[in-house]
């Protein structure tokens, strides 16, 4: 089976916004030199030291994809999934749990469904 790895990066739009924010105080910048405002000059170029700082400093999010064809699964690499966001998600969930269901009770999450199970039996099975 084929694979095809595809990335994005996933923010970019953050990291453009930056960049045309530092635009916009460069051309301020401009204006205020030309005409002899200096104390608004310096006040802009504060500002965009800031916002370039910040665009040097800025950390891109790239999302991986591997795209295996013939049967048209696609796996995503959820990247930088940090234990303190996954916490913050699932502990509603886990407090239902404790409250509603028993050790034998999950819940299956994917991208379109959710799905609380319940375990009948189950029994290791020997190797032989």
């Amino acid at each position: 089976m084929k694979q095809i790895e595809s990335e994005r990066i996933v923010n970019l739009a953050e990291f453009e916004k930056l960049s045309r924010e530092a635009r916009a105080y460069a051309l301020n910048l401009r204006s205020c030199l030309k005409n002899g405002n200096e104390e608004n000059a310096l006040y802009l170029a504060e500002k965009l030291d800031i916002k370039l700082h910040h665009m040097e400093v800025f950390d891109f999010v790239v999302e991986r994809r591997t795209i295996n064809q013939g049967f048209g699964g696609i796996r995503k690499d959820v990247g930088r999934l940090e234990p303190e966001e996954l916490h913050k998600l699932c502990r509603p969930i886990a407090d239902w749990l404790e409250e509603k269901g028993d050790p034998y009770t999950t819940v299956e999450i994917t991208a379109d469904h959710i799905r609380v199970k319940q375990e009948i039996m189950g029994i290791p099975v020997e190797k032989a």
